[in-house]
C-alpha cells in the first residue's frame, strides 16, 4: 500500500493500477485446524493483524483478525462466536 499512496490521489492514475497489481501472491495464511494458541504464535511471527484462513489446497475460506483470537482465549469472554466485522 505504501508503494502506491502517491498515487491514490491522482485520477489519471485510478484506471491505471488494479487490484492484481498490488497483491501478494504469496501472504501467509492461517490454516483452519490451527489452535488458537497455533494462530497467536503465527499472527506474532508475521506482524499482521488480520490474516487469510486457507484451506490445504490455499482456496480462501476467511479472514480473521488477532483480536478476535484473543477475544476467544478470554477467559471471561462467554464463548460465543466473535460476530464477523464487514
Amino acid at each position: 500500500m505504501h508503494d502506491i499512496k502517491s498515487y491514490l490521489d491522482r485520477p489519471e492514475m485510478e484506471s491505471l493500477v488494479i487490484a492484481e497489481d498490488v497483491m501478494r501472491y504469496n501472504h501467509p495464511c492461517l490454516r483452519p485446524d490451527m489452535s488458537m494458541t497455533e494462530a497467536l504464535d503465527f499472527f506474532a511471527s508475521t506482524g499482521s493483524d488480520r490474516l487469510p484462513v486457507a484451506d490445504a489446497s490455499s482456496r480462501f475460506l476467511g479472514v480473521i483478525a488477532e483480536t478476535d483470537v484473543w477475544l476467544f482465549q478470554d477467559p471471561f469472554h462467554d464463548g460465543a462466536r466473535v460476530p464477523a466485522r464487514g
